[in-house]
């Protein structure tokens, strides 16, 4: 399951005060001072150990119980735009420097020199045939079923 903070046809959407998680009765904040690793989040998305994964333009930010941040410095491109969990359990980041792939132990990241179209990768879903990325171009596969 996922959520796109993003409106169709018009432009980006974002928060700007990081998440709000509601339990029922009340709701609890996650900032930058919780460990957010930015507070404009693009889209949140679940996985399938139950957490939750927050795409940021400072990085992805996953939460079960607590707060673990990715960045750059983990191997993902910057400026995360979308987040898309495969049939597979494996995690896709679109950012504005290519598309980065999360398995479960390690982030590969691909870009234009990979075959992308384009290195600004707004969108993610699947087909039958594979995964598409939604670039400011046109649609690309990302990789083959």
């Amino acid at each position: 399951n996922s959520l796109s903070l993003r409106g169709a046809n018009q432009g980006g959407h974002h928060t700007q005060g990081g998440v709000s998680r509601f339990d029922g009765c009340t709701f609890t904040n996650f900032t930058t001072e919780d460990g957010l690793v930015n507070n404009s989040v693009t889209s949140i998305v679940g996985d399938t150990e139950g957490a939750l994964w927050f795409s940021t333009h400072g990085g992805v930010s996953r939460f079960d119980e607590r707060l673990v941040n990715f960045t750059s410095r983990d191997g993902i491109g910057h400026a995360i735009m979308s987040l898309y969990r495969d049939a597979e359990g494996v995690m896709w980041i679109g950012t504005q420097g290519g598309v980065s792939r999360f398995d479960g132990r390690a982030f590969a990241h691909f870009t234009t020199r990979d075959g992308l179209v384009d290195n600004k990768v707004y969108d993610i879903g699947s087909t039958p045939a594979g995964i598409l990325c939604a670039t400011r171009s046109i649609p690309t596969m990302c990789r083959a079923a």
